[in-house]
């Protein structure tokens, strides 16, 4: 293990202040920069396009595609144009700028950019900008950034709520289309499940409604297991001639095995495996896919097949045991001593949050070892390694409740005893010595210097775009885990000699992380990587697995794949750049 030194060439490559301090640096800032200038040519060239015609429309479509790649210093610039010239505004105008904003976490420019729009009378403003703009409202990279006055996640909810109701209400020129409210519904099944009963019920259509949103609405209640409204949902969704995939069917099969009703979850677990049979059938039968494409409205983001056969075994063997998971019927995970809340989400069961507390507390004391995953998702890849490794405590941090339900459901299914779920912000649980600006040490869940490993694995990158990358300095947009709070909190945490552990499969990322790693004060002197010089590895892209890899696959314990290692494996460009560092 080697500390950076100075790269013994001349280089003017630079990314966010920092020089490559290795050959492997070098190429990696080389393609981050040659990229962001590429996406920086072509938009550049299409804008002067869009300035040459001089039409709403061409402007409008120009801003759409910038803001798809993350460029609202280009979006930015239309706009600029486009009142240079004259060219008038409209109401797709405002809210392709409300989108832009929305997505990158710049919720009150976006909420001045609606403001602007009514005051000029630019309308009308529909669902294509109310729809993003309560998306972003309820993103949870966002939430921090939210004008709301209240931060808890049921305030979130009912402030998105009131400015559907109020926008796209019966008075208005458009209805709050099934998209707007299946991202309303998405916030509750992040936030608050238990809302989304009422939430439904607020906006009446006697049509019924779209089968992705009851899809959803029933996501919703098996994160609370009540699994008598999502079997009544399930209902309404074929009565309007769609087919619930196996994803779904499954997440009603954890439902029904969580609260001891065997015999239906074995019912259901069948037509879950008949409908991945199906899928298979079909991959081989291009017509019959396509038929069955038309005539079921019910389309949804697919999960891997890998993960829905893991998912079934799992439940086969579970009801074979006949056992219980620590849940209850009609509370969910809420009820579980293997999660701790935020005392805001606690504070009516004070009891609940003690257990959960407990439980941590006196997981970290009995282990000898303290493993944590940042942003855990649904929790397959610490299960396995819980599985593989049961005398190690393993700890996820995830704030989602839908993945917080996901992680205990398969922490009951495995009867594991060596898991603990924070279902809270990675500063909650680490806390942090911030010593770069003066302020006092922040107490986390964790005690200080408790844990021997922290993995961070695909984390969400964020939008940078060239200027971005070109400044003196981190930009401020650089997410969570990139920032000095998070290194303030992993370094309080971290034993010596623990390790950080960074899995991305972003190249942008992954130099962000150097560069943080480098201009962090305390972090740049005590964590040092055991990858040499470099600072990181890499491994090219990898070819979809054939048939018999994916079987190998499934007897892999150790290293088990997470969603976002089967979903881009499957897609054939899984390319992964590792960063490991140890505390001194």
């Amino acid at each position: 293990m080697r500390r950076f030194s100075v790269f013994p060439r001349s280089c003017a490559v630079t990314i966010f202040g920092c020089s490559p301090v290795s050959s492997e640096q070098l190429e990696l800032f080389d393609e981050v920069l040659r990229r962001a200038q590429n996406s920086d040519l072509k938009g550049r060239a299409s804008l002067r396009k869009a300035i040459k015609r001089r039409k709403p429309d061409v402007y409008n479509a120009f801003m759409r595609d910038a803001s798809n790649r993350g460029s609202i210093s280009l979006m930015e610039e239309a706009v600029a144009c486009m009142r240079r010239d004259s060219v008038q505004e409209n109401a797709w105008t405002a809210a392709v700028r409300i989108n832009a904003y929305s997505r990158v976490g710049r919720i009150e420019e976006a909420q001045a950019v609606l403001k602007e729009a009514d005051s000029f009378d630019i309308g009308p403003i529909g669902n294509a900008a109310i729809a993003p703009l309560v998306r972003g409202l309820m993103e949870p990279r966002f939430t921090a950034a939210t004008t709301l006055d209240d931060e808890k996640p049921v305030a979130r909810i009912q402030g998105a709520l009131q400015l559907v109701h109020k926008r796209l209400s019966d008075t208005s020129v458009e209805f709050a289309s099934f998209r707007t409210i299946n991202t309303l519904l998405r916030g509750c099944k992040r936030w608050s499940p238990h809302l989304a009963a009422s939430l439904l019920e607020s906006f009446h259509r006697p049509e019924g409604h779209h089968p992705s949103t009851l899809a959803l609405a029933v996501e919703c209640a098996c994160a609370t297991l009540n699994t008598a409204r999502a079997v009544d949902l399930l209902h309404e969704l074929s009565a309007q001639g769609a087919s619930a995939d196996a994803a779904l069917l499954t997440e009603v099969t954890t439902a029904h095995a969580l609260c001891g009703e065997l015999p239906e979850a074995s019912a259901m677990l069948t037509r879950a495996l008949d409908a991945v049979a199906a899928i298979e059938i079909d991959n081989y039968h291009s017509d019959r896919k396509m038929e069955a494409a038309a005539t079921s409205p019910l389309k949804r983001r697919g999960i891997p097949q890998g993960l829905l056969k893991n998912q079934h075994a799992l439940l086969a063997r579970y009801l074979q045991k006949g056992g219980f998971g620590d849940v209850k019927n009609g509370q969910g995970v809420q009820s579980s001593h293997f999660v701790s809340y935020p005392a805001h989400d606690a504070q009516n069961d004070n009891n609940r949050m003690d257990s959960g507390q407990e439980h941590l507390q006196a997981l970290v004391q009995r282990s000898q070892r303290v493993c944590v995953e940042v942003g855990a998702g649904s929790g397959d890849w610490l299960i396995a390694q819980a599985v593989a490794h049961p005398h190690v405590a393993w700890v996820a941090v995830e704030p989602q409740l839908d993945r917080v339900h996901q992680i205990v459901s398969k922490v009951a299914l495995n009867h594991l005893s060596n898991v603990h779920v924070c279902a809270t912000s990675v500063e909650a649980v680490f806390g942090g010595d911030d010593q770069r600006h003066g302020s006092k040490p922040t107490q986390g869940w964790l005690p200080k210097h408790s844990v021997d490993e922290v993995h961070v694995r695909f984390p969400y990158p964020p939008s940078l775009e060239l200027p971005d990358l070109l400044a003196p300095t981190l930009p401020m947009n650089c997410g969570m885990l990139s920032s000095g709070n998070f290194l303030d909190g992993t370094l309080r945490v971290l034993k010596p000699r623990g390790t950080l552990h960074v899995v991305t499969s972003e190249p942008a990322y992954c130099a962000l992380m150097l560069a943080s790693l480098r201009q962090h004060p305390v972090a740049f002197g005590e964590l040092v990587s055991t990858q040499g010089q470099a600072g990181f590895s890499r491994e090219p892209p990898q070819k979809p697995p054939t048939c018999s890899q994916s079987m190998q696959q499934k007897d892999r314990k150790t290293k088990e794949l997470s969603f976002f290692d089967a979903a881009l494996i499957a897609g054939g460009h899984m390319e992964r750049y590792e960063l490991n560092y140890l505390r001194i």
